[in-house]
């Protein structure tokens, strides 16, 4: 990373403060650094404001989404990301935010590092504050893994380079790739860090974009999961589930809060707007997904909205109350999934069944249940990931659910011509923008 980013961070940092008299000092060097737990706490809250919403741009992608063509400008900034063009895309397609992400890792890293040296705290808040510091730097190297890495392969991880893992933010460093493997291994010891310290079990409202033990635990889950490590995700999804106060979202109540929204009686963390308003305009239902709900399916109405009889927008979506990173929705999908790979065939059924409850008006409910007690095998497998698709449609998961699954050929419509995305074809993996690759010749 340049130093005039990393100045930049400490600097914006700087104008948080900048009414109050000897609030910060700036070092001679140029620096700004903080001293008290109420600065530390401001510096780690730009960590989080910052963090990329380059899982919705990944949505273009996806065969969840068809392209709003009606305005020319979204056209120009998302048409390459939706035709899967990355070589030579235009100048005003919008990029995937690789610096943004190291520079959330400065400032973890800047944290982490401090942590002895914070003022004016108690022992409880030093933990919390630094649990949260590794938790979002694991999550982080998460994200960079599932956008710009090859999928987890535990046979191949040690081979297959991932991205740069930078922990003591040497400035001057030009990092070579790290390894699938260690990137994971990172996180996960981060993970543990993490948990260790953590001492709020879930966050208030007003501080849902912080994360929690339970928040740490769904990332815990997640990782686990991507990993294929069925037994350690069962476990985790078990342990959260007993410890939250969060409950799913029942559909069938007349409330209009939604799964996704920060303030819903299942969001566990509330960093991400995954789609802003100027990705959202740009997106309608596509046709596979519309058509994947049944009538009595509450999803389709409350997520959605229908323009024409086959145009469905997004309402979960271009606003900042819809930010959600994890939520129970994805915890009993993930743990249904990690049962039926363990073959705890009865446990995965049920948590399906827990899930669709709340989804389904009870007409449907009763079919679907007994279409799932009938289910084994690949078939009960595939309904899994269906209802991750449905459920879990324009939340940034579908991406990398293809990713690390089947990888499945993908056609999307522009102009009249049809473009392809192949099974297993290399654009899963997204290259390096070319501003990082100039910056470090090791990329």
């Amino acid at each position: 990373m340049r130093k005039l980013h990393i100045f930049a961070i400490l600097l914006s940092f700087a104008t948080i403060f900048t009414s109050c008299d000897g609030f910060l000092d700036i070092v001679p060097t140029g620096r700004v650094i903080p001293k008290t737990h109420e600065e530390f706490r401001a510096l780690l809250a730009t960590a989080y404001n910052n963090f990329p919403k380059d899982r919705g741009l990944a949505t273009f992608r996806t065969d969840e989404t068809r392209m709003n063509t009606t305005s020319e400008f979204d056209i120009n900034n998302f048409r390459d990301i939706y035709l899967w063009n990355d070589t030579n895309p235009l100048t005003s397609t919008f990029p995937f935010k690789w610096l943004d992400y190291y520079e959330v890792i400065f400032v973890c890293n800047h944290i982490i590092q401090e942590q002895n040296n914070v003022k004016e705290a108690t022992t409880e808040q030093i933990n919390q504050l630094v649990g949260e510091a590794y938790m979002l730097r694991a999550y982080t190297y998460f994200t960079l893994a599932n956008l710009f890495a090859q999928p987890y392969e535990a046979n191949q991880a040690e081979s297959i380079p991932a991205v740069p893992l930078n922990l003591d933010n040497d400035t001057d460093a030009v990092l070579p790739k790290s390894s699938l493997a260690k990137v994971y291994g990172q996180i996960n010891s981060d993970i543990k860090e993490g948990l260790d310290r953590l001492n709020v079990k879930d966050q208030t409202t007003e501080n849902n974009y912080r994360f929690s033990t339970n928040s740490g635990r769904a990332l815990q889950l997640r990782v686990a999961l991507y990993q294929q490590k069925w037994t350690e995700a069962i476990t985790v999804g078990k342990e959260l589930l007993a410890n939250t106060n969060k409950t799913l979202s029942d559909l069938n109540k007349s409330t209009k809060i939604e799964p996704s929204s920060f303030d819903s009686d299942e969001n566990l963390l509330a960093l991400e707007l995954v789609l802003p308003s100027d990705y959202s305009r740009a997106l309608y239902l596509s046709d596979k997904l519309r058509d994947s709900y049944d009538t009595n399916d509450q999803r389709l109405k409350r997520y959605f909205k229908a323009v024409t009889k086959y145009t469905y927008t997004i309402k979960k979506a271009g606003s900042t109350k819809y930010r959600c990173t994890f939520r129970l929705g994805e915890v009993y999908l993930s743990l249904a999934e990690a049962s039926a790979k363990n073959n705890n065939i009865d446990d995965a059924k049920q948590y399906l069944k827990t899930l669709l409850q709340n989804r389904l008006r009870s007409t449907l409910f009763e079919a679907e249940s007994n279409k799932i007690d009938a289910l084994s095998g690949d078939d009960l497998m595939e309904y899994i990931l269906n209802e991750r698709f449905k459920e879990l449609a324009f939340e940034g998961h579908r991406w990398f659910d293809l990713r690390r699954t089947n990888q499945e050929a993908i056609n999307h419509t522009f102009d009249g011509q049809t473009y392809t995305l192949k099974q297993n074809d290399n654009r899963y993996t997204l290259p390096i923008p070319q501003e990082a690759r100039l910056n470090n010749p090791n990329l």
